[in-house]
């Protein structure tokens, strides 16, 4: 098949308008060179008469997209765009309609869906030079755009959804105590799934401060097993949902006369249980580095809260010294110890926390897969803790200890997110037999590579 096009290029010599006879391979490669010599006119006229032959002619409409947003027609090139993506069958033709795309949605005052284009163009990007420029590209546009977004997904079969400990006559101490007897829920299996959404909105900005109004949205579902509902217990999954909303506004700034960062966040929030209205909640958050270099940071973290449940009002206060460190092999090691104090007008709402976490990621991935593990542990104790009518006066004391390990699955990422696969386990024991648990779950999430 031969065209008849028009060549506004010879004209550029003052000659008359000639017609020229131009085979489609050949059409297409003038369109390109006439785009590298910046003649978007001729190159967007070979493209959209190569489109008359075939209208999903991915490299016309590649062509289309680079060279509308010079022409003044932004929508139109992010439009030609998404169509010579969905023709392309390359992963370098891919990469070139992504990356033209991206830049006419940024033409457009459009960032967030710059982002999602260049993070498209990362999937496919032909070399590891060109993902890098990608990523750079895209981490400039996030901080350039004033709104943020952050989603978080999570499924996970779980050995204990609801928390159950041992059932049975009632053990303080190794002691039994007679007359008691637990009829509570033993340890119940099935699914969870845990999704947070998150929007933030940069109010203001200057060189040393930047106020921020964010809205979070976190759930966590549950369904039970066969084997638990084979129990007859006359519960459902849904009773163990918790739910809750929460709008924030933060201000991070530089102290006056110094470098030296400080956070602060005041958030309000509505809480959800088991479908029901749990309450209202009101936190201030405050952060500040103590020490830092190119490597690592020491920082501190604290927080007071009241929350507003039915029946009570409980107040919380938090103290949290976290350190990350870059090791001189590229690994990266964590840690931290956090307290919590908290207190409320109800029963058994009285209590301290204290627990440690040590981290550790490898710089390097085993095959495709990168490894970060997590170890925890913590105690809880109760002064006076009551069961049913009897008030336990030497308290109730509880252990934790936790192990997780995360495989993120680099190789099989989409949209720069990348499934993590999380082996997680869980033990409890306690002075008070009936709180002794275990938990065991394997959980797949998705994960930002950058």
């Amino acid at each position: 098949m031969r065209l008849w096009l028009a060549l506004a290029l010879l004209l550029a010599q003052g000659a008359a308008a000639e017609t020229v006879d131009l085979t489609l391979g050949n059409a297409r490669i003038i369109a390109r060179q006439a785009y590298a010599v910046g003649e978007m006119g001729v190159a967007n006229a070979l493209a959209r008469r190569l489109l008359e032959a075939n209208p999903r002619d991915a490299q016309a409409l590649l062509i289309l997209a680079a060279t509308e947003p010079a022409l003044g027609n932004p929508t139109a090139g992010r439009l030609a765009g998404r169509k010579a993506w969905a023709a392309a069958e390359t992963p370098l033709l891919r990469y070139e309609i992504a990356r033209h795309t991206a830049a006419a949605a940024l033409q457009e005052n459009r960032p967030g869906l710059a982002q999602f284009w260049l993070r498209r163009a990362a999937d496919v990007a032909p070399s590891a030079n060109d993902y890098a420029r990608t990523v750079a590209d895209y981490r400039r546009m996030r901080a350039e755009n004033p709104v943020s977004l952050r989603f978080d997904l999570a499924i996970m079969p779980s050995s204990n959804l609801n928390g159950g400990g041992q059932g049975g006559v009632l053990e303080i101490d190794g002691q039994i105590v007679n007359g008691f007897y637990n009829r509570s829920l033993p340890p119940l299996s099935g699914l969870r799934a845990e999704a947070q959404a998150e929007v933030n909105y940069r109010l203001a900005t200057s060189p040393r401060s930047q106020t921020t109004l964010g809205f979070s949205l976190s759930a966590s579902l549950n369904a039970l097993s066969a084997e638990a509902r084979a129990l007859n217990l006359n519960v459902s999954g849904a009773e163990f949902n918790q739910t809750t909303a929460e709008t924030s506004i933060s201000h991070d700034f530089l102290w006056q006369g110094g470098d030296h960062p400080l956070h602060l966040a005041l958030a309000a929030g509505q809480n959800w249980s088991g479908g029901a209205v749990l309450g209202p909640h009101l936190r201030l958050d405050a952060a500040t580095p103590l020490w830092r270099d190119g490597a690592g940071e020491l920082r501190l973290a604290g927080s007071v809260e009241r929350q507003w449940q039915p029946t009570s009002a409980v107040d919380s206060g938090s103290l949290a010294l976290m350190a990350q460190r870059r090791l001189a092999s590229g690994d990266n090691l964590g840690g931290g110890v956090y307290l919590r104090q908290v207190n409320g007008t109800g029963y058994n709402q009285d209590y301290r926390d204290a627990s440690a976490m040590l981290t550790y990621a490898l710089a390097q991935p085993i095959g495709p897969v990168a490894l970060s593990g997590r170890l925890t542990a913590g105690l809880r104790d109760y002064d006076v803790y009551r069961l049913g009518f009897a008030q336990l006066t030497q308290g109730r004391h509880d252990q934790r200890l936790g192990l997780s390990v995360d495989m993120t699955l680099q190789n099989l990422s989409a949209w720069g997110y990348a499934p993590v696969i999380s082996v997680t386990g869980s033990q409890t024991q306690s002075n008070v037999n009936w709180f002794d648990s275990r938990q065991l779950g394997v959980s797949i999430g998705f994960e930002s590579k950058f």
